[in-house]
């Protein structure tokens, strides 16, 4: 009883310690970018140092729900350097999180250093090419997927059940957060300067109502049925789609134990539909369809072999449907294998980007890049790339031994194929996330609460 308090108490230190550290940050930067940076590399050593990683998690969790939301609501005080630091803040906790557990924890570490090693020196090529901006966004998407796998792999095997139960309350309130957004999306508009964002961001006078109105699932099989998209706690749609995505599955997985679960898991679904996204909303279709083929069809001797040939047939009829309706992501797809094809060392981070001309009716391959996860891997990074990306996924494979685990990163990977966004820093986070859940599930009886 006494090791149960000492740890909540303890939990709750770091929380509050994390929410004073991100709104210091955020007020910090009204002042200056400078500023900001100054208090995070004070803090920093009590970061890394903090034995239970509560601390880096926490901080990291609310960078990642409310820097986009900060950036926003403090827009009209923030230099352009402050706007994007916010921004970024997400990926700076990352980055403080992962060298929380790489100093503590030796598994796998020469992998991972060479692996960052190598894609900083592709980012030096993308820099000297193509400036710092587009060198670091595709920069930060994969130093992420390597900071999240190796923090997967450390935390999944620590007592931290009580820890990823308080990210459980926190991802409550910000499914409640974000539903409340989602019926006063026009105060919240207003309320967080969304116009005056992405016109800074895109450059230009830019307005949401507009910027992110569609036709349903961006489909023309909608053309007469337009709407606007649910941006989300990104801001952008798509982005916000994959990570409501995971949170469904967060709370899918508890919905026999908690009847709460179920409604969460429901709020959940409903915004990753009103984002409009077609790459999230298959992804949740296919993965809970396979899991009750799973329950009801599959013998477990046979569940690879059978999840195999179903992500196969996926891949086929995607593949069939982008090329005979021109979508860009498979043009983009096919324009990068045949890039790789031609210079298989790669181009340097922050090469591509989402560009593609009226030509991608005549199958000009050339003009479309970026819009495919593995395309930006191929185009970008080539074999280096893919023999890391390669390593960390056959390392995570291996380490399964649930299959909800290989199911949702099988999934995962397959819709990174197809579209750039699961694979940017919020999809994955919201995936890694439940990858720890699930490990940390399956360990619950070993744990003293």
């Amino acid at each position: 009883m006494t090791d149960f308090l000492d740890q909540n108490r303890r939990l709750y230190v770091s929380l509050f310690f994390s929410i004073f550290l991100f709104f210091g940050v955020c007020a910090a930067a009204v002042v200056g970018w400078y500023l900001a940076i100054i208090l995070i590399v004070v803090f920093m050593p009590i970061i890394i140092l903090d034995k239970s990683s509560s601390i880096a998690v926490f901080f990291w969790v609310l960078s990642l729900g409310y820097g986009n939301l900060a950036s926003s609501l403090l827009i009209f005080d923030l230099s352009s350097l402050s706007s994007s630091f916010l921004r970024g803040l997400d990926f700076i906790s990352l980055s403080l999180l992962f060298l929380n557990v790489y100093f503590r924890k030796g598994v796998f570490r020469s992998l991972y250093f060479w692996s960052v090693t190598v894609l900083i020196l592709y980012f030096s090529i993308g820099l000297v090419r193509s400036g710092f901006d587009a060198a670091f966004i595709y920069l930060r998407l994969f130093l992420s997927l390597i900071f999240l796998s190796y923090v997967y792999f450390v935390l999944k095997d620590l007592r931290y059940k009580r820890l990823f139960d308080y990210i459980g309350y926190m991802l409550v309130f910000f499914v409640g957060f974000n539903f409340i957004f989602y019926i006063f999306v026009y105060d919240f508009i207003d309320f967080f300067n969304v116009d005056e964002y992405i016109s800074r961001k895109y450059g230009g006078v830019m307005y949401a109502e507009s910027f992110f109105y569609t036709k349903l699932f961006n489909s023309n099989y909608f053309s007469g049925i337009e709407d606007l998209r649910f941006f989300g706690f990104t801001l952008h749609p798509i982005s916000s789609a994959f990570f409501y995505a995971g949170l469904f599955f967060w709370f899918f997985m508890d919905i026999n134990k908690n009847g709460l679960s179920l409604i969460l898991a429901i709020i959940a679904f409903f915004l990753t539909v009103v984002t409009y996204s077609k790459g999230a909303l298959v992804l949740i279709i296919s993965v809970v369809l396979f899991w009750e083929l799973k329950r009801l069809v599959f013998p477990s001797d046979k569940l690879v072999k059978y999840l195999v040939v179903y992500i196969i047939c996926q891949i086929v009829v995607f593949f069939l449907y982008g090329l005979s309706f021109g979508d860009p992501h498979v043009y983009s797809l096919v324009g990068s294998v045949l890039s790789f094809l031609t210079n298989p060392i790669g181009s340097g981070i922050g090469v591509g980007g989402s560009m593609f001309g009226a030509q991608i009716e005549a199958l000009d391959f050339s003009l479309v890049r970026g819009d495919s996860g593995l395309a930006i891997l191929l185009k970008m990074t080539g074999v280096a790339g893919i023999y890391i990306f390669w390593s960390i996924v056959r390392k995570m494979f291996i380490d399964f031994t649930d299959y909800r685990q290989n199911v949702v990163w099988a999934f995962i990977l397959v819709a990174a194929i197809f579209q750039e966004e699961p694979m940017n820093p919020y999809s994955l986070s919201a995936i890694f996330l439940v990858l720890i859940k699930v490990a940390l599930n399956k360990q619950q009886s070993g744990f003293r609460n």
